[in-house]
Order: C-alpha cells, then sequence, then structure tokens
C-alpha cells in the first residue's frame, strides 16, 4: 500500500512498538519499511527533551522577579517517593537515595535489609535480625543477625567483626544518648577507614550493586533552600546539618573535594583527610 492513512499507519505502529506509549518508535530512532510504504517515512518521534532541573524550595517571593517569583524547575510532585526499604526516588532527577545511611542493612547479612534503630543494647531484651544497637560506651553500632532474646547475653563478648550474632556496621555511630547516628567517613581509601568512596561502591543494597557516593551536582540536587537546619526534604530523615561528602575531587588542589553543607546548602571543599556524613545513591 503506497499511501496508507493515518489509521493504517497507527495500526502498524502498535503493531511494531507494542509495549510503548503511544507505540511509536523510540526516541532516537525513525522507521522506515520499503516493503509497506514503498520508502515512505512512515513512524518518527523527536528525542525528548531531558529532564528539568528540580525546584529549588523557594517559595517566598521576597523581590520582583528572584527565585520565589519564577518559581522554576522540574514541577513533579510527589518528588521523593518512599519506598519502603530506605530509599526514595527523586522523581526529577532519576536518581535513588538512601534515606537514613546509618540504618543501611547491606543485602549480604542477609537479614532484614530494613534497619530498626533500637538505641543501646539493653541486656535481656528481645532483638530480631536486622535491629541495630549501639554501644554508647564506645560510639559503635551493630546489626543483629541471629534473633538475640537471652536474659544474660554478654554483649561485650558477642560484638564485633567475627561474631556470631552481631556484627559491626560502618554506616552506622552511636549519639551520645544511645541513639543512631550516621557515621563520618574520610573520603578515600587512602586517607583512612571507613572511607565514603569505597563503602558506597561495596554496598549491595535493595538487590542493587551500583550504588555511589554522589557527584556534587547530584547532591546539591537534592538540597531544598526554602528549608534550613536541615536544608533538604522532610523525606530524608535525621539529616544531620552538617557536611556530607560528594566525590568530585577539587581540580586545583586534588588534596580536596567537594562537599555540600547541609544545615543550609553551603557548597565548598575541604581536605579528603576529613570525615564527613554519606549519602550514597544511584541511578534507577
Amino acid at each position: 500500500m503506497d499511501n496508507p492513512t493515518p489509521f493504517q499507519q497507527f495500526i502498524r505502529q502498535c503493531l511494531l512498538y507494542p509495549l510503548t506509549s503511544p507505540f511509536l518508535p523510540p526516541a532516537n530512532k525513525v522507521q522506515k519499511d520499503f516493503s509497506y510504504s514503498a520508502g515512505q517515512l512512515i513512524g518518527t518521534l523527536e528525542a525528548g527533551s531531558p529532564p528539568s532541573l528540580p525546584k529549588t524550595g523557594e517559595s517566598a517571593d521576597g523581590y520582583d522577579y528572584d527565585d520565589g517569583y519564577y518559581h522554576d524547575g522540574n514541577p513533579v510532585s510527589p518528588r521523593f517517593p518512599d519506598q519502603g526499604d530506605n530509599t526514595v526516588k527523586d522523581m526529577a532527577t532519576g536518581i535513588m537515595w538512601i534515606i537514613r545511611p546509618e540504618l543501611i542493612i547491606p543485602d549480604g547479612l542477609n537479614v532484614n535489609n530494613i534497619g530498626v534503630e533500637r538505641g543501646d543494647y539493653l541486656q535481656g531484651a528481645s532483638y530480631s535480625p536486622g535491629d541495630i544497637v549501639t554501644d554508647s560506651s564506645y560510639g559503635s553500632a551493630y546489626v543483629c543477625l541471629i534473633a538475640d532474646n537471652a536474659v544474660d547475653a554478654d554483649f561485650a563478648s558477642e560484638r564485633g567483626d567475627y561474631s556470631a550474632n552481631w556484627q559491626a556496621t560502618i554506616w552506622a555511630t552511636s549519639n551520645y544518648s544511645g541513639g543512631v547516628n550516621p557515621n563520618h567517613m574520610v573520603w578515600d581509601s587512602s586517607q583512612g577507614s571507613p572511607d565514603a568512596l569505597t563503602a558506597c561502591k561495596n554496598l549491595v543494597k535493595s538487590g542493587n550493586n551500583d550504588w555511589k557516593c554522589p557527584n556534587i551536582k547530584e547532591l546539591q540536587s537534592i538540597v531544598d533552600y526554602g528549608r534550613q537546619s536541615p536544608a533538604i526534604d522532610p523525606v530524608f530523615a535525621n539529616c544531620q546539618s552538617d557536611y556530607y561528602w560528594s566525590s568530585s575531587l577539587y581540580v586545583p588542589d586534588p588534596d580536596y573535594a567537594w562537599f555540600v553543607n547541609f544545615n543550609d546548602g553551603y557548597v565548598y571543599l575541604n581536605n579528603r583527610v576529613n570525615a564527613f556524613y554519606v549519602r550514597p545513591c544511584r541511578q534507577y
């Protein structure tokens, strides 16, 4: 048929691309079929526009023509849907983030992948696999591997990297009240351990092994300039109003790397030997 009608073209596209919507070729393809349309171009789809930058979070119109006046940015809502496994998806950027790094339970431990904060270890308490307890006297945190209900359990002898019941976690530390806080990490392994780059790279979480330390643009994308202390969406519970490492080096002096201060969104650089907080991410 030399001159297919628009309806005939539509039916053909439905058959060619049944799993796409609206039954059109992918954005980077143009479909030609000489036997069907005598070489006529019968199906095209221009490459779509890249996702726009996310909104800054500023909503107050303080001055004419300022950020709050225009409210520009990707309007997607909700922006950070909770995935129910200590992760959120950023619908504006296509990045998945860990909500609370201190509650990370690596898949390799074969326990409940959702860490449950239980505070300081209490002798006689019942614990389930995946529970996270702290030892505030040492500033350490441990993941329960095997249900522990023993009233006389000697936590001091059980804890440690090679314990049958508990394993130390690099992602959490104890705060002064015995609660669980995210751990500080130096930037890379040449500066000490644990380090941000290796910890994120080696993370296996929610069935994914492509986690990383975010670059500076990725990390800055979740700053909410309409909030302070911390300057981030409340979905990121227990975010510290402090420095978080990015994976981006400061090119003029590679002894330094970029960070974001989530107290107010301030972006600057610091020596890689310093230990800051870390929030893993991945593309989804």
